[in-house]
């Protein structure tokens, strides 16, 4: 019944949750209201150009690598303003603390994955299927990676 059709519908979806998913994350780790009410303008904003794009632009039968690159780079500033904020806590051992791990995870694989699809999108548009399993390793490095920090955090110990 569904052989031979796309997903891309499904990915779309779960790839906004994701980055929502992510903000969010970053909304209750950051303390500075500033920055929390900046995430949530751009955190709407990021759906409304997520949902416009997939309606009038890329379509929902293709995956939406224009906002997922949006969103990627929107949760990496968020993380870089976590780190500023960590950066700035007096008495912190960034080794003992897991969302220093999860950060650092998201961080290296949402920046390679930002550099992956830019890629992908012109190999599949130059048609070079010879490159594609290059482009798979990338892929699998940085999933790799990023799961091997998270379960660095779910390891580590805060000293209470």
């Amino acid at each position: 019944m569904f052989i031979n059709r796309s997903n891309h519908w499904l990915a779309n979806i779960i790839s906004t949750i994701e980055i929502v998913f992510y903000s969010l994350l970053y909304y209750h780790f950051i303390q500075s209201p500033q920055i929390k009410k900046i995430i949530r303008y751009t955190l709407a904003g990021f759906i409304l150009l997520t949902i416009l794009n997939i309606l009038f632009l890329q379509g929902y039968n293709r995956f939406h690598t224009i906002t997922y690159r949006l969103g990627s780079a929107m949760v990496i500033v968020f993380i870089c303003m976590y780190f500023k904020q960590l950066m700035n806590t007096e008495n912190v051992t960034l080794t003992m603390e897991p969302m220093f791990w999860i950060s650092s995870g998201l961080f290296f694989f949402l920046l390679g994955f930002i550099f992956y699809l830019s890629a992908f999108d012109f190999i599949a548009y130059q048609s070079i299927k010879k490159h594609a399993s290059l482009y798979k390793v990338i892929r699998y490095s940085l999933i790799i990676q990023m799961y091997s920090l998270f379960a660095i955090a779910f390891l580590c110990k805060k000293n209470v």
